[in-house]
């Protein structure tokens, strides 16, 4: 059996469709995704960078998971491909109304497969 850790974007960067300076944003989010950059912001925030994840400098952290990226040891958080930003609240909710005695499995289910099927 093949070790895996749950791994996945901490954090991202877009520009609105709305925005007034989309040439300058769009400018920046290519500046940013840059090796270099994107190991500069990735040791800043603890995190690894998703290019150059075996050559850039790591914080203390972060080293013991970047053989796992670059090994393709990793899986996806489970949160990552739920389908809308409704799941993970009626999840959080959810689990502290089981604890709390306040729902049941099958009430906590009903409340996910709701958020789930939502736009």
């Amino acid at each position: 059996m093949m070790l895996k850790i749950p791994a996945g974007v901490s954090a991202g960067l877009g520009a609105s469709a709305q925005g007034k300076h989309q040439a300058e944003a769009k400018k920046f989010i290519d500046w940013l995704a840059q090796p270099a950059q994107m190991a500069e912001y990735a040791t800043a925030n603890q995190s690894i960078p998703l290019v150059g994840a075996d050559s850039a400098p790591l914080s203390d952290i972060a080293k013991p998971f970047a053989s796992f990226l670059t090994e393709g040891k990793t899986v996806p958080f489970m949160d990552q491909q739920w389908p809308n930003a409704k799941v993970q609240p009626a999840h959080f909710a959810g689990v502290q109304d089981l604890f709390a005695g306040k729902t049941d499995i099958d009430g906590l289910l009903a409340k996910l497969d709701e958020a789930y099927k939502q736009k």
